[in-house]
């Protein structure tokens, strides 16, 4: 019993500094065109990206609060904020959309040379695809709490691809895109990694939401140019 409470309190603080982690690399990542917007790149923000990084930023803080709260053992809280953790994953995945379109239609993404505004909306399209599936998915197994945890700590890591990209770091800059995605897939794995060592195995919820993150990056840069997902952009930026 007490190797298991040890076991416990070992992993809820690497969950809780990579939480912190995740909290520095979005701030890192926006910080010049949102956080600190008026003292860089002066950009003039609509109301839509005002809300869109509001309700994820405060995604970011519940989640490191939820961590917390867990440690503590508050975990009649915990569910109760919960409620409002699957709401703001809600708006999260509207508002993703709503950006993401409103983006391919102005033609404002910063997008690599070569590629059409439209055949890059696959990459945020498939960001909320995958948040979204995690997160319904852990509010199904709320009640399953080691599944619970591990999948919303792994739907929280997976949308950290579009602030990684924004790093002005060179060689996070000259890796583009893909050198994006790999950092990201590269957090998901280490939490994967330690989670395994810790518990002498690969709890189930790892492998299914690990693989989905991992491989939803070469399945959506493989369809960004094809017939049908064009067909289907077009439609949806109409």
């Amino acid at each position: 019993m007490q190797f298991a409470r040890t076991i416990g309190r070992r992993s809820q603080t690497f969950t809780g500094a990579l939480a912190l982690g995740a909290i520095c690399v979005v701030f890192a990542g926006f910080a010049r065109t949102y956080y600190l917007n008026p003292f860089f790149a002066h950009r003039t923000l609509t109301w839509l990206l005002h809300v869109h990084g509001a309700i994820c930023s405060a995604w970011f803080l519940l989640f490191l609060a939820q961590i917390v709260l867990v440690a503590k053992g508050r975990t009649d809280l915990h569910r109760r904020l919960g409620v409002w953790g699957f709401a703001l994953a809600c708006i999260i995945v509207l508002l993703g959309l709503a950006v993401a379109i409103h983006a391919a239609k102005l033609g404002s993404f910063a997008i690599p040379p070569g590629i059409s505004p439209l055949a890059f909306l696959a990459i945020p399209f498939f960001d909320v695809v995958v948040f979204g599936t995690l997160v319904t998915s852990g509010l199904i197994y709320r009640r399953k709490p080691q599944v619970h945890k591990r999948l919303m700590v792994l739907s929280t890591l997976s949308i950290l691809t579009p602030a990684v990209v924004r790093i002005p770091l060179h060689f996070i800059q000259a890796g583009g895109l893909v050198g994006a995605f790999a950092f990201a897939d590269l957090l998901a794995l280490i939490y994967i990694a330690y989670d395994t060592l810790t518990h002498k195995r690969l709890h189930p919820a790892c492998v299914w939401a690990g693989s989905l993150i991992v491989l939803s990056a070469p399945f959506r840069i493989g369809i960004a140019n094809t017939g049908p997902w064009l067909a289907f952009a077009q439609w949806l930026t109409q």
